[in-house]
């Protein structure tokens, strides 16, 4: 019950005034091209017009595809990140519950689910969540592994 509780906080906080964000200047190098009738034109269309604002292809892949899947208005585009983000709060949790117990997963993933920046990177579609995701993922996998 304690980890629905965090979870739906975290996805109140993610979703709240979601729709009334406007796209910034690095927003819209991510999010210019997302019209682009295949993937790999979208990726094109960003190392032109903005090549210092990409990174990595495996985000702006699965962007690409959620545009499609949702809708390429500002909130359909930020969809996404808030999925990435409660999937990030999940992960936080699992590996302080495998680390130290339940408590301090509860505990972590509290600390996570009340983060601004955490919640900020949940909310502008940019790269920044999946990588905390897969930072997390792959401390836990590591700790795991030893």
């Amino acid at each position: 019950m304690a980890v629905a509780g965090i979870m739906v906080l975290a996805g109140g906080l993610r979703f709240w005034n979601l729709e009334n964000q406007s796209v910034w200047l690095d927003e819209l190098a991510s999010v210019a091209n997302l019209d682009a009738p295949a993937y790999c034109g979208n990726l094109y269309g960003m190392q032109i017009n903005c090549p210092t604002h990409t990174m990595g292809p495996l985000y702006y892949c699965l962007q690409y595809h959620a545009a499609r899947l949702f809708s390429l208005d500002v909130y359909g585009l930020r969809v996404l990140n808030v999925a990435l983000g409660l999937l990030c709060v999940l992960a936080v949790f699992e590996a302080g519950r495998w680390l130290c117990g339940w408590s301090c997963g509860l505990l972590a993933a509290l600390c996570v689910t009340l983060s601004p920046q955490h919640i900020w990177f949940s909310q502008e579609p940019r790269p920044y969540i999946l990588l905390t995701l897969l930072a997390v993922l792959s401390a836990y996998f590591l700790m795991r592994a030893v």
